[in-house]
């Protein structure tokens, strides 16, 4: 009996220690991550390009989340809205109506981004006031427009050849109230928390935009089918205006939690941005930023209605022609890929630290030619346009429509960037005037290649699409050239911008070139399965995305950009720190730098390129000794 109680007494205390081991091990694991947690948002509170990088890697792997439900609705779209005008249409009436609506909102966006951006880590009270003129403004404002637009919807659109859009007017007009709907997005971005700000775009794009989208159209062809003066068509196009709406209300609830989270380490409460908080002087700020900004994007609007205008006018089956433009418009847009990079500029240049903001814009150019060069290059032009010819169905004549509009993508993100730092920098009169050039060469173009006296005339009706295609590319180069002289020389006098274009352009090329045959044997196996089974073929081309966005950068590109020199030890230590914050795409984003980094150490050039960055590191350090002085008064 005493044995038996020994050995259950043994059994007992060898359970005990097991137990206490395993409370141990709990108790470790707990341990390490709360302070890998405190690592993070320790780097979230510096200064520096690691935190917009961050922002953009926050995403990567959450792209999983959008690219099935893309998929899906990919299929779904095709069969709840085989009609490719569906969208020229909807395209059509917002084309006409955002002139409007824009002179109305009269830059005040702009220009509480910017001031946001500045003030939301150094006086964080005042970049509440700057929140709150916005809601105000857009409410009281927004009750304005929709009146007027009811107004002319009934009085003046059914005099013209768009009568049919009567109803399409007046749905849309909602939009503007409460016309707040992208103000935490704007926000979020600067108080430079992008990992938020990224969660709340795939939220609203993964999931709350498709299940709109896709249940108000079908509700649309519904109610369509049920009215024969009405019909599917025109329903699809009013569930698919609704749904736009509804999608910007759900977003905006969305981004106020989110926004309410990120106001607690400075002792706010988000109530506080409905108080009339704002004086005369945020004011007059406001509005003498935004009258330099209204111009520009009132003119942009007012030249795209116009060119809508022409299309209805002088272009064959044009609602055919835009939606399926709008479809090859996702695609091309790829490459005007930029990071959240207003905040960060917009807080070091108007703070006086130039050769910070000057650093963030070289880092910039480099990541974009990594991701739109490295990454984006060889599916948009040599993968996708073949598979989609098959997946597509009615819109798969979008595909040839890549290549023409290529040309004026790839030239759009270095103009917009300028643009972009104009505005960051408090002289938003230079992005006007670029605007201006961009929008009179806009004009142009399109005006000539429209007109039934323009190449019509002179080469023959068929040359038409291929010359409107390629309309926007003189726009953006000419208003680019302007940008990046005003940068240079006004914004940086005396300073030396010294864009890294090995790093941007020659190295990103050169690791892109083994991707041309793989993808070409990826073209045939597609085809060969795709013909034995139609589903297979969809499965395959969601692998095959998944391949160019996360495997082939890891395996091929990464090592090769590394081997070419590409990278330096600051950008190596920023890209480490990204990938320590990435969030859900640390795993990944951690293989990438350690292919990166595996390159780099074997690089025969390593060493030769590098970014100018010791002055740029002391001033991040200067800014962040701001910050933390500040939340420790408050805490």
């Amino acid at each position: 009996m005493r044995e038996e109680n020994s050995h259950l007494d043994e059994e007992i205390s060898t359970e005990t220690i097991d137990k206490k081991e395993i409370s141990e091990k709990k108790k470790v694991k707990l341990e390490k991550k709360k302070e890998n947690q405190r690592i993070v948002d320790d780097l979230w509170a510096q200064a520096g390009w690691h935190r917009p990088l961050a922002g953009f890697w926050f995403n990567y792997v959450l792209v999983l989340v959008i690219v099935v439900p893309a998929i899906l609705s990919g299929i779904l779209l095709n069969m709840v809205l085989p009609f490719p005008e569906a969208l020229g249409f909807a395209n059509i009436v917002t084309g006409v109506v955002l002139p409007f609506y824009h002179f109305a909102d009269f830059g005040v966006k702009n220009a509480v981004e910017r001031f946001v951006s500045q003030y939301a880590e150094t006086e964080p009270k005042r970049a509440m006031k700057y929140i709150a003129f916005y809601i105000w403004f857009q409410m009281f404002t927004g009750l304005i427009q929709i009146t007027l637009i009811a107004i002319i919807a009934i009085t003046i659109i059914p005099l013209t050849n768009m009568g049919y859009a009567v109803w399409f007017f007046l749905v849309y007009s909602m939009i503007q109230w409460p016309s707040t709907a992208g103000i935490f997005m704007v926000v979020l971005g600067g108080f430079q928390k992008f990992d938020k700000q990224n969660v709340l775009w795939v939220i609203q794009n993964a999931v709350i935009q498709i299940m709109t989208t896709l249940g108000f159209i079908i509700l649309g062809r519904w109610l369509g089918s049920l009215n024969p003066t009405v019909g599917e068509l025109m329903g699809a196009v009013m569930g698919f205006i609704w749904g736009s709406y509804f999608d910007d209300l759900m977003a905006m609830v969305i981004g106020a939690y989110f926004f309410k989270k990120v106001l607690k380490p400075f002792g706010f409460k988000l109530k506080e941005v409905m108080f009339i908080s704002f004086d005369r002087e945020i004011i007059k700020e406001v509005v003498i930023y935004g009258g330099k900004v209204v111009p520009s994007g009132l003119v942009f609007y007012a030249v795209s209605a116009l060119i809508n205008i022409m299309l209805v006018t002088w272009l064959f089956n044009y609602s055919t022609l835009l939606g399926l433009y709008q479809i090859a418009a996702l695609f091309v847009d790829a490459f005007s890929l930029s990071f959240s990079n207003g905040p960060p500029i917009s807080e070091a240049y108007n703070n006086d630290k130039k050769e910070l903001a000057l650093f963030y814009i070289r880092s910039q150019f480099q990541w974009w030619g990594i991701i739109a060069i490295g990454v984006f290059l060889g599916p948009v032009l040599f993968l996708i346009p073949s598979i989609i010819g098959y997946l597509a169905a009615e819109y798969a004549e979008a595909a040839p429509m890549i290549y023409p509009l290529f040309l004026a993508g790839f030239i759009l993100f270095p103009t917009n960037f300028s643009g972009v730092i104009c505005e960051a920098c408090n002289f938003p009169e230079y992005s006007t005037y670029m605007n201006f050039i961009e929008q009179g060469t806009r004009f142009l173009t399109h005006l000539i290649a429209l007109a039934p006296w323009g190449v019509a005339s002179w080469f023959g009706y068929q040359y038409v699409l291929i010359f409107w295609l390629f309309a926007n590319a003189p726009a953006y180069a000419f208003a680019g050239v302007y940008g990046w002289y005003v940068v240079n020389k006004k914004l940086f006098p005396r300073m030396k911008l010294k864009i890294p274009l090995y790093q941007t352009i020659i190295a990103p090329f050169i690791a892109m070139l083994p991707f041309l045959p793989l993808y070409s044997i990826l073209i045939q196996i597609f085809v060969n399965i795709y013909y034995w089974a139609n589903i297979v073929g969809y499965m395959l081309a969601g692998i095959y995305l998944l391949g160019c966005l996360f495997i082939f950068p890891i395996f091929i590109f990464m090592p090769l950009y590394g081997f070419l020199g590409a990278w330096d030890e600051k950008s190596l230590d920023d890209f480490r720190k990204g990938a320590l914050m990435a969030g859900p795409s640390k795993l990944l984003v951690s293989a990438l730098y350690k292919a990166a980094k595996f390159g780099y150490e074997h690089s025969p050039f390593k060493g030769r390129f590098v970014i100018e960055y010791e002055q740029a590191e002391k001033e991040a350090v200067e800014i962040t000794e701001i910050r933390r002085k500040l939340e420790k008064k408050n805490n």
